[in-house]
């Protein structure tokens, strides 16, 4: 279905079946296509990935209906100070903190929200973005502590 060099993306589907069955879960295209194009397109089957992880192989002509399930748009980060950004808060260390601690709290949590463990995983798009606009909470956050103690001390 895909040569080993096409992208693919994930879709959130509800697929109903001529034999009644409704299934719910993932459908994998090609990062170029859509749902339409997918099922109406070339090819007997699709790729279908249940919640639980299980890939299964769809015949196409057995697909009565499908919908796309649409992810509800996530409010974006603020990290200005009109909405309380505390960078003391963001990096879990108290405010009376030393350069050493911000330094090894921000390596710890730059590490664990940074894109690239992401970026092959099978995770919806939705906790993915999450992770970058951590990663840039906690750049910031950093940044901030560490100029504002350079200007201190």
């Amino acid at each position: 279905m895909f040569n080993s060099e096409e992208r693919v993306k994930y879709i959130q589907v509800s697929i109903k079946l001529s034999d009644g069955r409704k299934l719910d879960g993932k459908l994998i295209i090609a990062e170029t296509s859509n749902l339409l194009r997918t099922l109406d397109g070339d090819g007997k089957f699709a790729v279908f990935v249940a919640h639980n992880g299980n890939h299964k192989l769809i015949a196409k002509s057995s697909i009565v209906e499908a919908n796309e399930i649409q992810r509800r748009p996530a409010k974006p980060l603020k990290s200005n100070n009109d909405n309380g950004f505390d960078p003391f808060k963001t990096l879990g260390i108290p405010h009376d903190a030393d350069r050493q601690l911000i330094e090894t709290q921000y390596k710890k949590l730059s590490r664990s929200y940074h894109p690239a463990r992401y970026t092959h995983s099978e995770m919806p798009q939705e906790i993915a973005d999450y992770a970058i606009e951590m990663h840039n909470l906690i750049e910031q956050a950093y940044l901030s502590l560490t100029g504002h103690m350079e200007i201190v001390a």
